[in-house]
């Protein structure tokens, strides 16, 4: 198993310590060619599993058992998820009667065994522990591309009990040629993807993502998936394109410098916006500073994903604290804001907003705009990784932030600042970071006659105002 630094276990106020699955099963694979087919079917046909490729429904189980593996390869801490409601199947390389079936054979074999039930309140799957009783090391697999990389799903909303529903895999049918265009986006991307993959430390490979939009529409949401996700940055750098080292390249303070945009503002935020702000440079203890910081895109984000409604010039209170496992005493406990942030009591939170306000005055017309913001930045760095593939120079999506070889990081900060002044008609800051180096900016290139945009076929949206997560920002 290979080296993490992720424990990948949550504390649950319910069910205590519970286990996070390190990979998903995945509708995509099948093997390689003839002779990874006879490998595999050589070492089900021994336990007694016989299938046959020419037949329509043998071929389909072989695709399942494909997918089982891989999820096998791909797990950090060998636990997988296999999200098995019916509409996950919905235009898939297989149904989930066949799924099912081979899930319920492979239970009875015990070469699938249920780790953890699904724990709706905690937001985890069933979690599933795969072991084959027979070596897949040298079973190699190729994409079948019978699945879309494109998946839209609904709207979630609370029922009457404050239970989270929807967010269900819809049929592409519903979105036409709109859906056409965006499955022809993202199979550029997977195309060159494919041709130059990322490979992990311990071998593992990476040749393709998804696109996954949100509230039944494809104009919200729309981040990239991929497995090299589940890595923290310090082992995304230590990973390989075409044997070359890599970087990361990040948007700096995005979901700020996109509202100040956005709301015509205008205003010069400098390379690291949250400076601007009063108690942030108040203190010239890098430590200090740094907590200050963190308590500052608590307060931002608790602005922009209108946590408690109020406008921001009536919020009088602190936002949640973040929940805190209690070992001694085997419960959650809630660590406020003062004590997380080490604010004096008599400190009130109508100060600190108030300070936000006076360097940020464009949050008051960006609260609550989480889902367009969002949208929006999707669209700059898959616009740059769709630009570069077509110049066949690859780029690994991670939300906001590039991963690509060294020696393509001027070409990608290029893709990175035309998308921007394609949208935005300006650029804004970014860091770049090696494998143990320290990161370094690159500044703003500012209005459009300062940069040349790049010759790309443009693939365009609309957005609409409406409301999607909130993500994190560096």
């Amino acid at each position: 198993m290979p080296k993490d630094t992720r424990s990948y276990v949550k504390q649950s106020e319910q069910f205590g310590s519970l286990h996070e699955g390190s990979a998903q099963v995945w509708q995509d694979f099948e093997p390689k060619d003839s002779i990874n087919m006879s490998r595999l079917l050589e070492a089900l046909s021994a336990h007694g599993e016989m299938l046959n490729p020419k037949m329509k429904n043998d071929m389909k189980r072989i695709r399942v058992i494909s997918d089982l593996i891989m999820a096998e390869k791909y797990a950090r801490n060998g636990l997988v998820f296999w999200p098995m409601g019916a509409n996950e199947f919905s235009g898939g390389a297989y149904s989930y009667r066949i799924a099912k079936i081979i899930k319920e054979d492979f239970e009875r074999r015990g070469w699938i065994s249920l780790k953890q039930p699904a724990s709706k309140k905690d937001g985890l799957a069933r979690i599933y522990r795969i072991s084959f009783p027979f070596d897949t090391s040298d079973m190699n697999f190729k994409r079948h591309g019978l699945t879309p990389d494109v998946i839209v799903k609904s709207r979630k909303t609370r029922d009457d009990a404050g239970r989270l529903v929807g967010g269900k895999r819809i049929s592409l049918k519903c979105f036409r040629a709109q859906a056409s265009k965006s499955r022809s986006f993202v199979s550029q991307i997977n195309s060159t993807l494919n041709l130059h993959p990322l490979i992990s430390a311990e071998g593992q490979v990476f040749d393709h993502g998804r696109r996954i939009f949100n509230n039944g529409s494809l104009t919200e949401g729309g981040r990239f998936y991929g497995p090299w996700q589940n890595f923290n940055e310090g082992e995304r750098l230590r990973m390989r394109i075409d044997k070359e080292a890599v970087c990361e390249i990040d948007l700096k303070a995005s979901y700020l410098n996109l509202s100040n945009i956005l709301f015509d503002d205008s205003i010069s935020l400098g390379d690291d916006p949250y400076e601007r702000i009063g108690f942030v440079n108040a203190t010239n203890d890098p430590v200090r500073r740094g907590d200050m910081r963190g308590l500052a895109k608590r307060l931002v984000a608790t602005i922009i994903g209108n946590e408690g409604g109020a406008e921001p010039e009536e919020r009088r209170s602190f936002p949640k604290g973040k929940k805190v496992w209690d070992d001694a005493n085997n419960r959650f406990r809630t660590a406020s804001v003062r004590d997380e942030f080490g604010l004096r009591h008599r400190e009130k939170a109508d100060t600190y907003y108030a300070e936000i306000l006076t360097a940020f005055p464009f949050l008051r017309k960006a609260q609550g705009k989480w889902g367009p913001l969002m949208f929006l930045e999707s669209e700059i760095v898959l616009g740059a990784v769709h630009d570069l593939s077509l110049k066949n120079i690859p780029a690994y999506p991670v939300h906001d932030s590039l991963i690509c070889k060294v020696s393509d990081k001027d070409q990608v900060i290029s893709a990175l600042q035309g998308r921007m002044q394609h949208h935005l008609k300006t650029t804004f800051s970014m860091d770049v970071t090696e494998c143990e180096k320290q990161p370094y900016l690159i500044s703003s290139l500012g209005g459009a006659d300062q940069l040349t945009e790049i010759e790309s076929d443009k693939q365009d949206n609309d957005w609409e105002d409406d409301y999607i997560s909130l993500i994190e920002e560096d």
